[in-house]
């Protein structure tokens, strides 16, 4: 579903509205009369029966769809010489004479092929023999911090809000409209679009859905090694009725539905919502007597930002306390998490200023950075809870962002929620007038507070965790543009895949970039390891293979186009080559018939077969310098569409690594490019600028002379 324009947003101050702060005692509801009698959660995010044991058209349209079609294991002989392929593009001569020799002998090696067969033999009692590997592999046995290095977000803006009651407004219609977002998921019609949509496919496929019912109710838990999660039905009679709303660094407990899991009126949640805000924002002359009686708050969102043992090692010191079990319970169910952001201005017409997505790179790319981190420990980094799948996150100065844990489900999933999220917000209606009264807001809402005795030196801990952030936030180097001199339509005239044409794009950009840094001669200059997210998801619980945008076609394309003025006769069919190829390697990985998660299978098969005969030694393969270097992604890449107004961001995977993100549109490409400032290697902003160069060169090859070739690519 696109996203419309973000104007119908735009909120009006009601001349009704009016705060009766009343310095009385308001009841408050136990902690635990909210979460009481809450279903069991699942602690297997691919434990399908059970994720799925209240929506039974999910199961029976996964039983269907799937029931024949596992992921398969492919073989050897078909792996290697597609890996010597890969290779060949990023390696000098030497390094891939050496590489050869190795395929050679481990395609032949015993060892090798024990793993392969315990592959297969995996493969047979699983319908995915790569699923929990992955997960844990990819995710929830990364141990530095998730912030940056593991979750993306989303990034919009919005119009100006003039006052409180806007914003407060705003995030109401934002939380009606994220859980009929997941009241339209759960449907049977939603089911049914992709089942219709198989049908008319040539050979029937359809993707599989388990990602979408995986995020809400969910929460990634740190444990030692290896972290876990937590995810509770979609569904259940007895699932979560609450959100978590987070404000001035405080967490409260919001029921959002009513005992039949009825969604409440626009009206009963904004009340809690400005309850919230009335608690935590509020001066204390305008408070009730409760409200100020309440124990000032230790950040404690801001230790899910540390590495991951040493936020293990404080999470189980806080969980040793039945108190502090049942406030980390009350989080982890929650629907979702929504931050608020409360920046007051310093006075009424500050806040009034009109900013659009058009905007300077600077700002963009500021909002961009923000969105992933909060900005610091002096801004609005401590009002986040890192570990929650989802944290919807309204900033008073006029920004909505959406943060994503990524262990659950991928960015295209995510970014589905999203579309729906804000396109359902929009017919949301509050009424004209709503008088709020603080003793009856205070009393809808249930403050969240930690005993903080159970862990010693708490302000220290606060403090070194405040400390790491801020450093990695001060480490990250991110910015946006927006390229604005074509799009998707004119690519398509050229009969292009618009993602191949961009990811060509990039490899010519990089090309370039590393010739002149280390003025390298053309021939002898090579591409990088390089990473574009491919869709699996059209075998059970699949996740992503690795495209491997760095081909042999793509150097000699940007080796001749080092050399070559554009209007060479040559250039256009070489292009065509680098782009053919680009597609091909796609089809072959959603397929399963790429490289990267057949070796990865390889390598954990040894694990596992090892820790049983210390004698089965590792494949030479996996201890070859060459393969370290292909494993290092130095250009990390992922298309997320979304309609014009908003864009994805995430930051690089490694110290020398490029991150960028891409939304081709009909007329403009905006992406991003993230790296580390402690890199020698890399420069956002340098990086942008051969982006665009190598974009404009593209288009005046294919202006030249176009192929006699109508196929679409």
């Amino acid at each position: 579903m696109p996203i419309k324009s973000t104007k119908n947003f735009a909120l009006h101050q009601s001349n009704n509205f009016i705060w009766t702060a009343m310095r009385e005692k308001s009841a408050s509801r136990t902690l635990s009369g909210s979460i009481g009698n809450l279903v069991d959660p699942v602690l297997d995010l691919n434990d399908e029966q059970k994720l799925l044991q209240y929506l039974p058209h999910v199961s029976k349209y996964q039983d269907d769809m799937f029931s024949g079609r596992s992921l398969p294991v492919p073989p050897l002989d078909r792996t290697l010489p597609k890996y010597l392929r890969t290779l060949q593009p990023i390696l000098d001569h030497k390094q891939m004479e050496k590489a050869k020799k190795i395929a050679s002998e481990t395609s032949t090696d015993t060892v090798v092929q024990k793993c392969q067969k315990y592959l297969e033999e995996r493969a047979q009692k699983s319908p995915n023999w790569l699923a929990d590997w992955w997960l844990n592999a990819a995710y929830l046995s990364f141990r530095e911090s998730v912030v940056i290095n593991v979750s993306p977000a989303f990034v919009f803006r919005l119009p100006p809000f003039p006052n409180v009651h806007s914003w407060i407004e705003c995030a109401t219609q934002l939380a009606c409209g994220q859980h009929m977002a997941i009241q339209h998921i759960q449907s049977p019609e939603f089911v049914d679009s992709f089942r219709k949509t198989a049908e008319k496919s040539g050979d029937g496929v359809g993707p599989c859905l388990i990602q979408y019912y995986r995020l809400f109710n969910a929460c990634r838990v740190p444990r030692e090694g290896v972290d876990g999660y937590v995810v509770y039905p979609n569904g259940a009679p007895n699932g979560p009725t609450h959100i978590v709303v987070m404000c001035q660094n405080k967490m409260y407990s919001v029921d959002i539905l009513d005992r039949d899991r009825k969604l409440l009126s626009g009206d009963e949640i904004f009340k809690r919502l400005m309850g919230v805000y009335m608690s935590s924002c509020l001066p204390p002359e305008t408070k009730t007597e409760a409200m100020n009686e309440q124990t000032p708050d230790v950040p404690i969102g801001i230790l899910t930002s540390q590495h991951r043992d040493t936020w293990t090692d404080q999470y189980t010191q806080l969980a040793s306390d039945p108190h502090n079990r049942e406030v980390l319970r009350t989080i982890e169910s929650s629907i979702f998490m929504l931050c608020l952001d409360y920046d007051p201005p310093e006075n009424e017409s500050s806040n009034t200023r009109t900013i659009d997505v058009t905007e300077s790179r600077e700002k963009l790319s500021e909002l961009s950075g923000f969105s992933l981190h909060g900005g610091g420990s002096n801004k609005h980094s401590c009002n986040r809870w890192f570990d929650k799948t989802i944290q919807v996150i309204v900033g008073m100065s006029d920004y909505l962002n959406v943060l994503i844990e990524h262990s659950g489900a991928e960015g295209t999933i995510s970014s589905l929620y999203t579309a729906l999220m804000r396109e359902y917000a929009k017919d949301v209606r509050l009424s004209a007038s709503v008088a709020v009264d603080a003793e009856e807001c205070s009393a809808l809402v249930t403050r969240l507070q930690f005993n903080t005795d159970v862990i010693p030196d708490i302000s220290s801990a606060v403090e070194t965790a405040k400390q790491h952030l801020d450093q990695l936030i001060g480490g990250l180097d991110l910015k946006v543009c927006v390229f604005d001199s074509f799009g998707k339509n004119t690519i398509k005239q050229f009969q292009f895949s618009p993602d191949a044409f961009f990811q060509v794009s990039l490899q010519l950009a990089m090309f370039r970039y590393l010739q002149d840094k280390y003025n390298v001669d053309p021939d002898e200059q090579l591409l990088v390891p390089t990473y574009e997210s491919g869709s699996l998801r059209n075998y059970r619980w699949g996740r992503t293979d690795t495209i491997r945008s760095a081909t042999p076609q793509a150097l000699q394309f940007a080796r001749a186009a080092a050399t070559l003025d554009y209007t060479d006769p040559s250039l256009p069919l070489l292009l065509l080559d680098a782009i053919r190829a680009h597609s091909e390697y796609t089809r072959e990985v959603m397929k399963m018939e790429g490289v990267d998660r057949h070796l990865l299978g390889l390598k954990l098969a040894h694990r596992e077969l090892a820790s049983q005969d210390s004698t089965l030694k590792l494949p030479q393969l996996f201890k070859e310098q060459f393969h370290d270097y292909f494993s290092e992604i130095l250009l990390s890449t992922s298309q997320v569409y979304s309609e014009k107004g908003g864009f994805t961001t995430f930051g690089p995977t490694s110290l020398d690594c490029t991150g960028v993100c891409y939304n081709i549109q009909s007329n403009s490409i905006l992406f991003m490019v993230s790296t580390f400032r402690q890199s020698q290697r890399t420069h956002s902003n340098l990086f942008i600028s051969y982006v665009e160069r190598a974009l404009r060169t593209l288009r005046d090859i294919m202006q030249q002379e176009t192929p006699n070739s109508k196929s679409k690519l």
